[in-house]
């Protein structure tokens, strides 16, 4: 069966992370006049390898098959060669 999402949301495939990496402690220090960029859409290419937290995907089983989504605004990069 074909899954397509709707409202900016991913159809991932999931992938074991081989790792787990720690957070370091800490935070991030901003200047006082700092704005984040507006651009905030990237290609979605088919096959892309995207980074996220793995709390934030969705599973959706139906009629035995299982699906993962995320919405786009949970995705923190992706993968480049």
């Amino acid at each position: 069966m074909n899954f397509a999402p709707v409202n900016k949301n991913l159809l991932l495939k999931v992938e074991e992370e081989e790792e787990t990496l720690e957070a370091p402690i800490g935070g991030i220090l901003l200047p006082t006049d700092y704005r984040p960029a507006d651009d905030s859409s990237f290609a979605m290419d088919v096959g892309k390898t995207f980074v996220v937290e793995s709390q934030m995907i969705r599973e959706i089983e139906y009629d035995g098959e299982l699906f993962h989504t995320i919405t786009e605004s949970h995705v923190i990069g992706f993968l480049r060669e």
